[in-house]
């Protein structure tokens, strides 16, 4: 599969960051909790990761609560696509770089901090995906797939990562696994999105590809679906479907109490192809989505059966790494 190459070169880093913290610096520990209900946040925005979320124990989910208010803050600064907004991320990223703010820092990546601390999560992956939205600001177009494969790591896969360590894991294993899902979700959420992406100046499609499709940007513009865009988004979602199909056997590796919103998130937003395909792959006229009745389905059939099928592979792998939890 197209990419293979750049996710092992990837995961050998992020394992190369996960192992360099045996000593992890306390410079947040000393940090006091915030008292902001972060969860209005996460509910406000995204209904399935809430619904996900609430099937964690209470400790993991809080931490979810604050990582998800970190992510979706530092995201709406990205959309201003302006010096403010660009100057936050950067104040943001320069903060989690040094280790040790020299002010205050906003309440909300204050609170991240300490949790990051409390659950040793390298800060390379939080400086990653600060650095991949700052890059936005910047580069509008993608040549190929692995080009797109580094943007999809750095405001998805360390997402993954991030979360991995929130919710406990049994071994390395689960990082390559974590990457590959963070890209299978972003590219979801690409194709998903073409026509807003392309409202604000941005095509995330992979360049070559669609020159090899013969699409160019007047046809994207022209918001119709052609023979030549039906078998463009073929090929997206078939090379999509696979790299669902590679990251689902992850979920053996996490804790047992992380499986289920894992499969379920997977599950829901794969479900997000199908609908396009239903639709003729038209995602310029409406934006595509699993309905409630879907998910319930999916839920039933697909994610349950996965937690089951994984949960013996789980306990036989405990052994080879300390269950982070």
């Amino acid at each position: 599969m197209s990419g293979v190459h750049s996710i092992e070169k990837l995961t050998n880093r992020a394992i190369q960051e996960i192992q360099q913290m045996q000593v992890y610096k306390e410079d947040y520990l000393s940090i006091q909790e915030s008292v902001t209900d972060l969860s209005q946040i996460i509910q406000s925005n995204s209904v399935t990761f809430s619904l996900a979320a609430k099937v964690l124990p209470r400790r993991k989910r809080q931490a979810i609560y604050s990582f998800y208010a970190f992510c979706r803050t530092a995201d709406d600064l990205a959309d201003l696509h302006d010096l403010s907004g660009k100057e936050t991320l950067s104040c943001w990223l320069e903060t989690i770089s040094n280790h040790c703010p020299s002010a205050k820092p906003h309440p909300i990546l204050e609170e991240w901090l300490r949790t990051s601390a409390e659950y040793r999560i390298p800060l390379t992956f939080s400086s990653d995906l600060l650095q991949t939205l700052l890059q936005d600001f910047e580069q509008t177009r993608y040549e190929s797939f692995d080009d797109l494969i580094h943007y999809c790591y750095g405001v998805a896969s360390t997402v993954g990562l991030i979360s991995m360590h929130i919710f406990g894991f049994s071994s390395l294993k689960a990082v390559q696994y974590a990457i590959e899902l963070g890209i299978a979700l972003q590219i979801t959420n690409i194709l998903r999105d073409v026509r807003e992406d392309f409202e604000r100046g941005r095509i995330y499609l992979p360049q070559d590809e669609l020159a090899h499709f013969q699409i160019d940007e007047a046809a994207i513009n022209r918001q119709k679906v052609s023979s030549n865009w039906r078998s463009f988004m073929q090929f997206q979602i078939a090379r999509n479907r696979q790299l669902y199909k590679s990251a689902l056997p992850g979920i053996a590796y996490l804790h047992m109490s992380a499986r289920l919103p894992v499969a379920l998130s997977a599950v829901w937003y794969r479900d997000i192809l199908r609908d396009i395909e239903r639709h003729s792959y038209d995602v310029f006229s409406r934006r595509s989505h699993a309905s409630w009745r879907r998910k319930l389905i999916t839920a039933t059939v697909e994610a349950l059966p996965l937690v089951v099928r994984y949960a013996a592979k789980m306990d036989k792998n405990i052994h080879e790494g300390r269950l982070n939890v």
